[in-house]
């Protein structure tokens, strides 16, 4: 940890700035988003990792869900468009809920992000979606890692506390 720390531990607004550059882009080709979340919590705390962290994976995610509209999606409705289960997800229509579960499942990133490219799903759908279903998940990494830079067990408590009270303000706003 103290090595990828080190990586963004640098004075004023660059290290955010790597990290969420590093981030983007990796999480846009694949690697799995939860680990940056830990390792904000570690490097920046709860609040700032938790903010970095999210629009990193927000980030990265659309990058990786455009790039598979923009280069797949034709290719693959004209090769496996009269495939009944095929048809079922290119057809679908996802909603901002429907976007936001499917991110709390246990599946890989990617491919729900190749998923939703094939379907219907707007971007702001997506975006919206996603940011709802990334926060449950991402919350409790973002407390991990930055439980390990600190030794304070109330902490967790308040942060467990203020993130809840941001995800209930967060999905009625979005109704």
């Amino acid at each position: 940890w103290d090595t990828l720390a080190g990586i963004f531990n640098v004075p004023g607004w660059r290290g955010e700035l790597h990290f969420i550059a590093i981030s983007t882009l990796l999480t846009a080709a694949g690697v799995p988003r939860l680990l940056f979340y830990a390792l904000g919590g570690f490097v920046f705390g709860f609040w700032e990792g938790l903010l970095w962290s999210l629009c990193s994976s927000l980030a990265g995610s659309f990058i990786a869900f455009r790039a598979a509209r923009w280069g797949g999606r034709a290719w693959l409705v004209e090769h496996f468009g009269k495939r009944r289960f095929f048809n079922r997800i290119a057809h679908a229509d996802p909603t901002v809920a429907s976007v936001a579960l499917m991110r709390m499942l246990p599946v890989s990133n990617a491919i729900i992000n190749f998923g939703l490219a094939l379907s219907q799903a707007g971007n702001r759908a997506f975006l919206l979606g996603s940011l709802l279903g990334f926060l449950p998940q991402g919350i409790v990494a973002v407390i991990i890692g930055s439980g390990i830079a600190k030794d304070v067990p109330w902490a967790g408590a308040w942060q467990i506390g203020g993130a809840g009270i941001l995800l209930a303000g967060l999905f009625a706003w979005s109704k």
